[in-house]
């Protein structure tokens, strides 16, 4: 899954997009259809979807509300909880808690500083999806 400053324009709008798995994604994947009215339409996941910045303002402080909730999740459950519509079974999620927690985590800490210096230059930042 890739995210880019402002409209998709093809092959040029790819070089300044950033990369995260599909795995990964699908964890924040629900609070973005949250937020956004394109995003949360059939098929988005495949496609490319421009999403506005008063969209990702509005998520910006519930990314951040999922990162403090799994790093407080205690065991598989609670993650499973805070994950619940992310599509990740509670069997991944109890082999993997230490790395599902830490990529989560991780993912959040990255894109949250991308997303508001990107919102600083941009109106937009598409999500290009699979």
């Amino acid at each position: 899954m890739g995210l880019c400053p402002g409209k998709y324009c093809g092959k040029q709008s790819r070089d300044r997009a950033i990369f995260i798995s599909e795995n990964t994604f699908k964890c924040i994947e629900p609070t973005i259809k949250e937020c956004s009215a394109h995003f949360s339409r059939p098929y988005s996941h495949w496609g490319v979807t421009e999403i506005s910045a008063d969209e990702w303002s509005e998520m910006i402080p519930k990314l951040r509300a999922l990162k403090e909730e799994a790093k407080r999740a205690s065991g598989p459950e609670e993650l499973l909880k805070t994950l619940s519509r992310s599509g990740s079974s509670e069997s991944e999620l109890e082999l993997y808690l230490e790395m599902n927690r830490n990529e989560l985590c991780g993912l959040i800490d990255q894109l949250l500083p991308w997303i508001e210096k990107t919102l600083h230059e941009d109106y937009s930042i598409s999500i290009l999806g699979i």
